[in-house]
């Protein structure tokens, strides 16, 4: 099978169903274990069909990375493209999910870990009671907001920058197919970056970040021009924390969060940092994020979404939808 095929919810269910049949006799007649792991081996049986399905739809430079780990060996990472875009060398998925992916790319198979004993993180932090404090520059919607009021019995206020925000936020645009998405990307950007701005492109993913750096290059605009931020485990990035003038930086959402750029005078002049955000974020506070990648500290700067949807819903609908969907998981 492969990840066209299990693109089927029915094609998936009949192979999973397939798959624990096949490894539950493998598991009874031909393996042997010692008493006491009876319970966790069957329960085991009945996760792996799945997560050995879902290693084949999993993509590569999307939910995880080959990477290196200290002694130079190539490992599976997974990747919080979600969120924060940080490259996780050090966590393993669970339910064999990470040694399949390890098959997959035939890699040395590490053995499962076992958790016995674990504590939330809202477990943890209510037990300190009305001992916690936090600050932070993006809380996201009022629902969020009032979900850390509700269960840590905190209150929460605003704190007024030193100096104003001064960001202009282009309409955006949907588009529907990928190639025009990824084209629509490459132009704003370019044509931005002509006028004597800096931009930073925040992609979704690695993979989408190399299709949009590949494109550019293509386009024929000066590479020498061209950086990129994409990985938190290695130190390849041709990003050094400056934006000069026509400079494109291409990132993921390891660029949208905790990263200052350092823009110069001449990108000032032109109008400042121009944010590029080429997916929809999962809530506002990532956007925020993102969007605060620009005009900081008082200076210029603008932002926009442009998206790729093939709903043909238009951005507004696409906003508000998202902030039903994170209101209710909420």
């Amino acid at each position: 099978v492969d990840r066209e095929f299990l693109s089927s919810v029915e094609n998936f269910e009949q192979t999973k169903d397939h798959l624990t049949d096949l490894i539950n006799d493998i598991v009874t007649t031909k393996v042997r274990y010692p008493r006491y792991l009876e319970h966790f081996v069957n329960q085991s049986s009945l996760v792996w069909a799945s997560t050995a399905l879902r290693a084949i739809v999993m993509r590569e430079n999307v939910d995880y990375v080959i990477a290196q780990d200290k002694f130079s060996e190539k490992i599976i990472a997974p990747v919080d493209y979600n969120a924060t875009g940080v490259v996780q060398s050090s966590t393993a998925w669970s339910g064999g999910l990470h040694q399949f992916l390890q098959i997959k790319h035939y890699l040395r198979i590490t053995p499962e870990s076992l958790t016995t004993s674990f504590i939330s993180n809202m477990n943890f932090f209510k037990r300190y009671e009305s001992s916690i404090t936090g600050l932070t520059g993006t809380l996201g919607s009022r629902s969020s907001q009032k979900l850390l009021e509700d269960i840590y019995n905190i209150d929460i206020a605003s704190i007024p920058t030193f100096k104003p925000q001064v960001i202009e936020e282009y309409p955006g645009a949907v588009v529907e197919d990928s190639l025009a998405h990824i084209q629509a990307i490459s132009d704003s950007a370019i044509k931005e970056a002509k006028s004597g701005r800096g931009v930073l492109i925040i992609s979704q993913t690695i993979a989408d970040a190399l299709e949009i750096t590949k494109n550019i290059k293509e386009i024929g605009y000066p590479e020498n021009k061209i950086k990129q931020y994409l990985r938190s485990d290695t130190k390849n990035s041709t990003f050094d924390g400056k934006a000069d003038s026509g400079d494109i930086i291409v990132a993921t959402n390891l660029a949208g969060r905790g990263t200052d750029i350092l823009t110069s005078k001449t990108v000032e002049e032109a109008g400042g940092l121009h944010v590029i955000v080429g997916f929809l974020p999962s809530n506002l506070r990532i956007q925020d994020q993102a969007f605060g990648r620009t005009s900081r500290q008082g200076n210029k700067g603008s932002a926009e979404l442009i998206v790729h949807n093939t709903t043909g819903a238009n951005l507004n609908d696409l906003k508000k939808l998202r902030d039903i969907n994170e209101e209710q998981n909420v």
